[in-house]
């Protein structure tokens, strides 16, 4: 079983054409929310599944509790490029590490900023060492990170599933364009 967690409305845009994808494949899946900021309990994209997932709300009373529970069963961790500290990041990584699960980073937007030194005065070896994968949405982030000093076997390059036309022509049947 693959669990998707997200943080973020941006998260949920960018990472559930790689769930849905997956649950297409015969994966079961599982989704948690980080934070409670937002809510995708009725969200229409879910439709796109083959089967409704369940859905998790990691954060609030009891949260150790809740992770431990949303990790069993998990063959598979997949969140967005979530730092250690942030919201509950440490919490699932930690559960999916000493249950031999393997973690992945996903890319949770695109890069705008063509400035690599915007990314090298942000970026270490160990800015993403919680995770044992992480894919990037480019050869030039990827190169990026390697440059910080991230092992290259750890790194993956995916592009940006929620810009390619098959994934915009699935929203279009649920979000139709309007008439003017």
């Amino acid at each position: 079983m693959f669990a998707f967690v997200f943080r973020r409305v941006m998260d949920f845009d960018q990472m559930l054409p790689v769930a849905v994808a997956m649950a297409e494949a015969g994966h079961q899946i599982r989704i948690g929310i980080m934070g409670n900021q937002f809510n995708i309990d009725e969200d229409a994209r879910l439709s796109l599944f083959p089967t409704k997932p369940k859905i998790w709300h990691l954060r609030g009373p009891l949260s150790r509790f809740r992770c431990s529970l949303f990790m069993r069963g998990v063959s598979c961790l997949v969140m967005d490029w979530a730092r250690r500290g942030q919201d509950v990041t440490d919490l699932l990584t930690s559960i999916a590490r000493k249950k031999f699960v393997p973690s992945i980073a996903l890319p949770h937007g695109i890069d705008f900023v063509s400035d690599i030194n915007y990314f090298k005065e942000r970026l270490d070896s160990k800015t993403f060492d919680h995770f044992d994968h992480i894919v990037a949405p480019n050869a030039i982030r990827r190169d990026v990170l390697v440059e910080a000093g991230m092992s290259n076997n750890r790194l993956h390059v995916l592009g940006s599933a929620r810009f390619t036309k098959s994934w915009s022509e699935r929203l279009s049947t649920i979000f139709p364009a309007r008439e003017e």
